[in-house]
């Protein structure tokens, strides 16, 4: 007998036990870390090379950030309608372009996955796309939207277990039990009850995150996994043996661990009915 699972309630479920998702002032204060490499990452080549945009095609780019899709998919020569809650992401998304005189192929908004999005003045494009952006409390409701904005195609890049915020790692070491976020799960089935055989792609991108400083390094691992005092001490034993500080060929430095972080992304795709 057929189960009738109700997995946009289970998602909203979830989302009341996880840690809340960032507000638009976080990555605000985030946006000039994003910025110095925009537009250019193995993970933005694949995701284009999978997302199959034609020439000519203009594309909705929901969650842009500081433009790691909007930027090589302009220089391809796409109208891109790029939206993003953060304001300061927006501003150095079109900075960015300025200086690659692509400002007249990005068009910004200022657009939240959780308001009403009727208000709009974007034009349905042909393609819509999400990468790493589907932080919402009602994914059902931010699928359709999305949906709604496509004339040809929709692409999303959803988490297929830890939550990339967090370093696996570095959890095992200060004793912790490595959580898992199986949103592309959520994603596929909610897209199934709405009639919408998906595909799936995976997408491995490599994470290294660095620091300036070893004291730095601790506490801002600290502060995202709100650790003990006692997840200090094993996080700073640890980092005494692998945290290194890295000289740059412009004669600054950098603090990086020994290990690479590895993150699996869900790239799940649908054509529309033309």
């Amino acid at each position: 007998m057929a189960v009738d699972f109700d997995w946009s309630f289970a998602w909203k479920e979830e989302q009341a036990i996880r840690r809340p998702a960032d507000d638009s002032q976080y990555w605000d204060m985030r946006a000039p870390s994003f910025a110095k490499t925009a537009g250019s990452s193995p993970y933005a080549d694949e995701f284009v090379k999978l997302a199959q945009i034609a020439p000519g095609e203009t594309v909705f780019d929901m969650g842009c950030g500081s433009g790691a899709l909007a930027l090589p998919l302009a220089r391809a020569g796409h109208h891109v309608y790029a939206c993003d809650f953060s304001r300061a992401m927006i501003d150095l998304l079109m900075q960015r372009a300025g200086g690659e005189h692509l400002d007249d192929l990005i068009h910004p908004e200022i657009l939240s996955w959780d308001e009403d999005w009727s208000r709009l003045e974007v034009p349905v494009c042909d393609v819509a796309i999400a990468s790493r952006s589907l932080a919402t409390t009602d994914m059902e409701s931010a699928l359709r939207k999305l949906d709604s904005m496509a004339r040809r195609r929709v692409c999303v890049t959803l988490t297929t277990g830890l939550s990339p915020r967090a370093d696996e790692v570095l959890l095992r070491v200060m004793g912790r039990e490595v959580p898992a976020y199986p949103d592309c799960v959520f994603a596929f089935n909610i897209l199934w009850s709405m009639g919408i055989q998906a595909q799936v792609s995976y997408i491995r991108s490599e994470r290294k995150s660095d620091f300036e400083s070893f004291e730095e390094a601790i506490d801002k691992t600290c502060d995202i996994l709100d650790a003990a005092p006692e997840e200090r001490t094993r996080l700073i034993e640890y980092s005494a043996e692998h945290l290194r500080e890295i000289q740059r060929s412009d004669g600054t430095s950098v603090w990086e661990y020994d290990h690479t972080r590895i993150t699996s992304w869900a790239f799940i795709s649908w054509d529309k009915d033309c």
